[in-house]
C-alpha cells in the first residue's frame, strides 16, 4: 500500500515534528511547512534526511495577493498555534488568523 501525501503546517514545532516522524514512520510522504517562528529547525533535523520529508520554510499566512497551491494532497494537518498568548502578544497581526 503506498503512503499518503500529507501537508502538517507548524511542522517544525514541538509536536508538529514529533507528528512528522510518526507519518513517515508509517510510510507517507510528508510536507512540512513552518516560518519558525515558534518551531524550529532542531526539532526536524533528523527528518531533513529523508526522501518522503519535505521542509518549506514558509508562513501558513500568505501575504498579500498570496496564496497556496497544493495539489494531490491526501491530508493537511494543522499545528500552527502559537501558544501561550503573552509571549507571542508582540506579534499581533501573525495570530490574529488563529484568535478564538
Amino acid at each position: 500500500m503506498q503512503g499518503k501525501r500529507i501537508l502538517v503546517t507548524g511542522g517544525a514545532g514541538f509536536i508538529g515534528a514529533h507528528l512528522c516522524q510518526r507519518l513517515l514512520e508509517s510510510g507517507n510522504e510528508v510536507f512540512c511547512l513552518d516560518n519558525l517562528f515558534t518551531g524550529s529547525k532542531e526539532n526536524i533535523s533528523e527528518l531533513l534526511y529523508n526522501p518522503r520529508f519535505h521542509f518549506i520554510f514558509q508562513d501558513v499566512v500568505p501575504g498579500p495577493g498570496g496564496r497556496f497551491s497544493w495539489v494531490n494532497l491526501n491530508s493537511v494537518n494543522q499545528e500552527n498555534r502559537p501558544r501561550p498568548l503573552k509571549k507571542y502578544s508582540f506579534k499581533p497581526l501573525e495570530r490574529l488568523p488563529w484568535s478564538n
